[in-house]
């Protein structure tokens, strides 16, 4: 007869240790480099709705970094954000 073992315990922890990232390293024009952190679920919980490219950058990385982010695109091609946008999404398995 076989032995059943314990029941599978499940970690909030343990799915935090296996789904961390490394963080988003960005050169920005003025020689400056900014980590972006990986995004927490309450960051970008609300993207589900949708939001525009400037949400979704806020969301991605974070109210610190945003401006300065925002700012070097401003003058960039639409492209530019947007591949940013996919690109830090991709690295964070974030679907995008």
């Amino acid at each position: 007869m076989s032995k059943k073992g314990a029941p599978r315990r499940y970690s909030l922890a343990q799915y935090t240790t296996e789904a961390a990232k490394e963080p988003f390293p960005l050169d920005l024009p003025d020689g400056t480099e900014v980590l972006i952190e990986q995004p927490t679920y309450g960051a970008i919980k609300h993207l589900s709705r949708g939001g525009d490219l400037d949400e979704i950058i806020h969301a991605l990385v974070g109210e610190d970094d945003a401006t300065r982010i925002l700012d070097a695109l401003d003058d960039l091609p639409l492209e530019v954000a947007r591949a940013l946008s996919r690109d830090i999404q991709e690295h964070f398995s974030l679907g995008g």
